[in-house]
């Protein structure tokens, strides 16, 4: 029997590995279902006309923001023509950091898993 250790120390057994990874997927089966569910509601109430609506003892509140399309905006009034629309913004360019300077700045951030 093969275990494995967590980077917290934990040890864990194939055989606990194996039902945790079965669990796992048979959690994220639910949670797509539902959120599948869920999206089919909220696209039904997404479609009501602005305002407030009561639901027992819940308020239901739609709105249909309006957001400005940039592309669009930059298409009819090109930077070149109207330069009085624009405005510089600096941002770092990774791909002209060398591997170590770029790793010197990088923080660790919440692990990934994928099951497949």
């Amino acid at each position: 029997m093969t275990t494995h250790t967590t980077l917290t120390g934990a040890t864990i057994t194939d055989e606990q590995l194996q039902a945790l990874a079965l669990e796992l997927v048979n959690i994220q089966t639910d949670i797509a279902a539902l959120k599948e569910e869920a999206a089919k509601i909220e696209a039904t109430l997404k479609a009501l006309p602005n305002g407030k609506y009561t639901c027992g003892d819940a308020t239901l509140t739609v709105s249909h923001p309006r957001r400005f399309n940039e592309k669009k905006f930059v298409e009819t009034y090109p930077v070149d023509a109207f330069p009085q629309f624009y405005q510089t913004v600096r941002k770092v360019d990774l791909k002209t950091l060398a591997p170590a300077l770029k790793d010197q700045f990088a923080e660790d951030s919440t692990a990934r898993l994928t099951i497949r």
